[in-house]
C-alpha cells in the first residue's frame, strides 16, 4: 500500500501523526503549517477551521516568507463557486 493511502487511512480512523521529536526546532513557518495540517484533522468536523481561516493562515506564512526573505513557497489553488 502507498504510504499517502496509509497516512489518510489512519487520519480517517482517528489516528494523528506524531509530532517529531525535532519540532522545537522548526522555524516558526514549519510549525505554523503543522499546527494547520493537525486543526484540519479533527475528528470532529466542528472543531476543525473553516476554510476562510485556513486561507488567511496560508496567506499570512507567504506574506511572511516574502518580507523575511525566506526561501519559502505555499503555493494552493482555491476554487469557489458564485453561489
Amino acid at each position: 500500500m502507498m504510504l499517502i493511502t496509509r497516512v489518510v487511512f489512519a487520519i480517517f480512523h482517528g489516528q494523528r501523526p506524531s509530532r517529531p521529536p525535532s519540532f522545537n526546532t522548526w522555524p516558526s513557518y514549519q510549525k505554523r503549517v503543522w499546527n494547520i495540517c493537525m486543526a484540519c484533522w479533527e475528528k470532529d468536523p466542528r472543531e476543525r477551521p473553516p476554510m476562510s481561516a485556513i486561507v488567511s493562515a496560508m496567506k499570512s506564512l507567504c506574506l511572511q516568507a516574502d518580507a523575511a526573505k525566506q526561501n519559502f513557497r505555499v503555493f494552493f489553488v482555491l476554487h469557489t463557486r458564485a453561489e
